[in-house]
């Protein structure tokens, strides 16, 4: 059984200080798809709620299936 001190000590000497941050580049990319997806949420919300403001009784049915259908394909 190795120890989390031994494994770190096995890391340093193999790899030296750059070993412990091998793969942290896939972190980041994570990162961004991240925000690039809050962005993307908050514009396509304040879109519809500009729409939700505008819109007439009669077209409750259209805009919800269009919201639902925008959810989806953002999720």
């Amino acid at each position: 059984n190795l120890r989390a001190v031994d494994l770190i000590r096995n890391v340093y000497r193999e790899h030296g200080i750059w070993g412990f941050y091998k793969g942290i580049s896939a972190s980041y990319v994570g990162v961004s798809e991240t925000i690039v997806h809050f962005v993307l949420y908050e514009q396509i919300k304040a879109q519809f709620q500009l729409l939700q403001s505008r819109r007439s009784l009669d077209d409750t049915s259209l805009y919800n299936f269009v919201s639902y259908l925008t959810a989806a394909a953002c999720s």
